[in-house]
């Protein structure tokens, strides 16, 4: 049963406690929707999608921005990049007005949004108040979530998929599992590793299955002939070999090292091999302290706690990680706050500490590259608590409901 909010306090008290966070959440929700609203009409990723799929259907190669060109009637910069199959996502929309198919994918996106946070609540973040969820997923790591909605980016269905995934996979339906986590990695291709999961311990048969029929379906889509697959390679490299990622568009670790490496003057000459080397070693030390503490947990680390860890272990190590997948990084933050922080005022403030990359983000002018930086530091200290809570309490706490427990 759910502990009352504020039970100490006479009537008065909670009513003004429910006010306040009333208000605060429409705060919330008014600055999200202004937010996206204002940079809604020129969603330049949809733009790149819509403009792609109305090259293929005219017969012209959608990976070179000539085409592109062609068919917008103006240059365009943003290459597609994705495998020919997700093209299929986009050509039914190609029959509406670029206008008009923006607003169906913005309110289809909206859509997405609002299942994932119902699979966030419900299965991984139950103890946490869902005005919490609902606030940090709309302003937490930088805006990632809005800045997906503003710019008609794909990672949502994406993280849609993924998460569809791990909800099978908690609830011990692995093949639908594989299918979904294969699934959600067509479009950037990086999530395929978390087909991992199903090496870990889970009192199951074999899970070789699952993880064989999750690459079989990763691979067969990918190979869908569409478009020239050697046209689609021929764009992805030369879209890696070209210019440099900072750490607002890309809080991932080679990134974020490397712009403290710029930070302290690095000689050109020795940058790029300091740079490897520092993200070696730091890929060593979490994945050497991340298995000591799994061995310490043991079978009471649960197929959710496996799934909160990997996807910190995501964001930690990946080579690549574009601001808009931070979405997703609010349930492991979450998760392991409310493990691992006994203390109320300090778990409040640990998820305030969320929410402050917004109020900077608002700020007028252009916003520092340190604020990339913080989100990769966020899930850097939410990792250390969860090493850290494994070292003094190997069985971990479940997260059951109560919404009292938030505040």
């Amino acid at each position: 049963m759910a502990r009352p909010i504020a039970s100490g306090l006479p009537k008065s008290g909670v009513l003004v406690i429910v006010l306040l966070r009333v208000v605060l959440l429409a705060i919330a929700i008014g600055l999200a929707s202004a937010y996206v609203i204002a940079g809604a009409g020129h969603p330049w990723d949809f733009e790149t999608y819509y403009y792609a799929a109305s090259a293929y259907r005219a017969g012209l190669d959608p990976y070179r921005l000539e085409s592109l060109t062609a068919v917008a009637g103006k240059p365009t910069e943003l290459p597609f990049l994705y495998p020919p199959v997700t093209l299929l996502l986009f050509l039914p929309l190609v029959h509406l007005s670029l206008a008009t198919a923006s607003l169906v994918w913005l309110s289809a996106k909206c859509a997405l949004a609002g299942f994932l946070l119902w699979i966030w609540r419900r299965e991984f973040l139950r103890s946490v108040a869902p005005d919490l969820v609902l606030a940090t997923a709309l302003l937490g790591f930088d805006l990632a979530l809005l800045w997906d909605l503003r710019t008609g980016n794909v990672a949502l269905v994406e993280q849609a998929l993924l998460w569809l995934g791990f909800l099978a996979y908690v609830r011990g339906r692995f093949l639908i599992a594989a299918v979904l986590i294969a699934l959600a990695s067509v479009f950037k291709l990086g999530p395929i590793i978390f087909l991992a999961l199903f090496l870990s311990p889970l009192g199951q048969r074999s899970r070789v299955a699952p993880m064989v029929l999750g690459l079989v379906a990763f691979v067969s889509l990918i190979v869908v002939p569409l478009a020239p697959l050697a046209s689609w390679t021929h764009a992805l490299t030369t879209a890696f070999g070209h210019g440099s990622l900072t750490p607002n568009s890309d809080p991932s670790a080679p990134t974020v090292l490397g712009w403290a490496l710029w930070l302290a003057g690095t000689p050109p000459s020795a940058f790029r091999w300091i740079q490897v080397a520092l993200y070696g070693l730091f890929a060593i030390v979490v994945i050497s302290a991340s298995v000591a503490a799994l061995r310490r947990a043991g079978r009471s680390f649960g197929p959710a706690d496996r799934v909160v860890m990997a996807i910190v272990l995501w964001f930690l190590l990946s080579p690549r990680v574009m601001v808009y997948s931070y979405a997703s990084a609010v349930v492991p933050a979450l998760f392991v706050f409310y493990q691992t922080i006994r203390g109320r005022a300090w778990r409040l403030a640990a998820c305030l500490l969320l929410l402050l990359q917004a109020l900077v983000r608002f700020l007028p002018g252009q916003p520092p590259m340190w604020l990339g930086v913080v989100s990769f530091l966020i899930m850097l200290g939410t990792w250390v608590l969860w090493v850290r809570g494994r070292e003094n309490n190997p069985l971990p706490e479940r997260l059951a409901p109560s919404i009292g427990s938030a505040v």
